[in-house]
């Protein structure tokens, strides 16, 4: 019955992030301190809902992308799917209750909205969810709610006990495992609305999505724990600056990362201009040296940085480069690897084969359409990509170089223009799918619509994350059109067009497709 509060909980805050999700082209602007406190062991989320967002000018281009016909296709499929994954993922039918369901949720994405989740160490989990509902649709939770648990028959959630309260014009809802149950955190709602109007704490900022969860210790989320295992908290926040959503949070581990913070070491006479995307992370090393493969193969001292950038005119041009004090040795493995294992991977599939290059310590992928991935190497450089690398005499802005040096506690920087990367990685993506045997995304589902026709409505996008102390605790600081960057937009358009929607992605879940069983590709010469 824990997880039946527990599902509730996600079900409530992946409803509500499906609807919410410029810049300076260089930088975001720096991260003040979150408004949620990380010390407090109940778990939070604050929705501001589709209708109040709509008369906020500072979401208007949040709400324009939202409004396209693609973008409410792909909310309705994902709410679709939500609806009926109760009884889907136990192999039962409930097509009456998934009706009244789907009708709450939508209510979710619509209405603001704000829910506490408490797991005590020894005493019974709480929920509690606050609406700010229309008058009409009071009655209708009211009726629904207790018919979709019910129908969830054998699962201990029809076992749930209800409490309702109304404060002003909040709709409360508390669930509990026994009626006997006191809710203090419903009283805790009613005392705030009686004092402010409001069932939260007021912020400094006007956030239109406030997360606080706990993924470790007291008060932890158990479920969620499985999925980042080393994550002990996390907090974010995310409002509307006109044409742009900033998102500021940190997150805390379970245990300090043995971080070396080397000074930044740029391969700049690879990276040229003109460019729509880089990205730089350093403090890795100890983290590949942990892995088994590392450990299985004995490639002794790994990477401590690793930089991705990409360039306009063509969407594969997209490339990777690593300094490593043992190089050879390491590209040695990383060719036998691909030579036995890729390409067996491949061959089912008749998508050409990775061959050996000598005389250019080289592994080109030959006869993929389009392109022609290669990794290199390079005296300590291990270098890849879509294609050959097209050195121009252009060198790279000297603005990402300096927004490198100018944060001692920099771990991780991403800058992008969005649009344009969103379409190139459609493209990537399909002719990887294509070329490993999984499915591609079909234009039949929303997922594929959407990224079609995002790339003309998107910005820029800048990403840092930071130490805060102890190599423990991090800050994260975004500038983004939707909030996501171009890779993230990617993987929600498969996550949502997953068949088994909210598990798995839509390449993963749906049957396997090879080019044997359909026409096959001209193959690049």
């Amino acid at each position: 019955m824990r997880k039946g509060i527990n599902y509730i909980a996600a079900t409530v805050g992946l409803s509500l992030c499906i609807g919410c999700s410029k810049p300076d082209s260089t930088s975001s602007s720096s991260a003040p301190t979150p408004a949620i406190s990380i010390g407090s062991a109940t778990n939070r989320l604050y929705w501001a809902g589709r209708t109040k967002l709509a008369a906020d000018t500072n979401a208007w281009k949040l709400m324009s992308v939202w409004g396209l016909p693609e973008s409410r296709k792909l909310e309705s499929q994902a709410l679709e799917k939500l609806a009926i994954a109760p009884w889907r993922l136990r192999a039962t039918n409930s097509a009456a209750a998934s009706v009244e369901l789907r009708s709450l949720l939508e209510d979710l994405v619509a209405a603001e909205s704000y829910a506490e989740f408490f797991v005590p160490s020894n005493s019974t989990p709480e929920f509690a969810l606050a609406l700010r509902l229309p008058v009409e649709r009071v009655s209708v939770w009211q009726t629904n709610l207790p018919i979709v648990l019910g129908a969830l028959a054998g699962t201990g959630w029809e076992k749930l006990a209800l409490t309702w309260n109304q404060a002003g014009d909040w709709t409360l809802l508390g669930l509990a495992l026994s009626t006997n149950s006191h809710s203090a955190l419903l009283e805790n709602f009613r005392d705030r609305i009686k004092a402010q109007g409001i069932p939260f704490a007021t912020n400094p900022t006007n956030y239109c999505l406030q997360a606080e969860l706990h993924l470790a210790g007291t008060g932890a989320i158990p479920s969620f724990s499985q999925f980042v295992p080393g994550l002990k908290s996390l907090q974010l926040g995310v409002y509307g600056d006109g044409d742009t959503l900033r998102t500021r949070g940190g997150f805390e581990l379970n245990q300090p990362l043995p971080l070396a913070l080397e000074s930044w070491n740029v391969p700049s006479n690879q990276i040229c201009h003109p460019l729509i995307g880089f990205s730089a992370l350093r403090g890795i090393r100890p983290f590949l040296e942990s892995l088994d493969g590392w450990q299985k193969e004995k490639l002794g001292s790994a990477p401590n940085q690793v930089f991705f950038w990409s360039q306009q005119s063509a969407p594969w041009l997209h490339f990777f480069a690593a300094h490593s004090p043992q190089a050879e040795s390491q590209f040695i493995a990383l060719k036998d690897f691909i030579l036995d294992q890729v390409n067996g991977a491949l061959a089912p599939n008749r998508t050409g084969e990775f061959g050996w290059q000598t005389n250019e310590n080289r592994v080109i992928w030959k006869g993929i359409p389009f392109c022609s991935p290669a990794f290199q190497l390079r005296d300590s450089l291990i270098m890849g990509g879509f294609t050959a690398n097209p050195l121009t005499n252009r060198p790279m802005p000297v603005e990402l170089i300096q927004k490198l040096h100018s944060e001692t506690n920099l771990v991780y920087y991403d800058w992008e223009a969005t649009g344009p990367q969103v379409a190139s990685w459609v493209q990537i993506s399909q002719l990887m799918r294509m070329a490993f045997g999984r499915a591609q995304l079909s234009i039949t589902n929303a997922g594929l619509p959407w990224l079609q026709v995002l790339h003309t409505n998107l910005g820029f996008s800048a990403t840092t994350i930071n130490i805060l102390e102890g190599n423990q605790r991090f800050s994260f600081a975004r500038a983004a059109t939707l909030g996501l960057n171009s890779v993230e937009i990617q993987l929600f358009a498969d996550w949502v067009d997953s068949p088994q929607f909210p598990l798995g992605l839509y390449t993963f879940t749906s049957p396997r497709e090879f080019v044997s069983d359909r026409a096959r590709p001209r193959p690049r010469p």
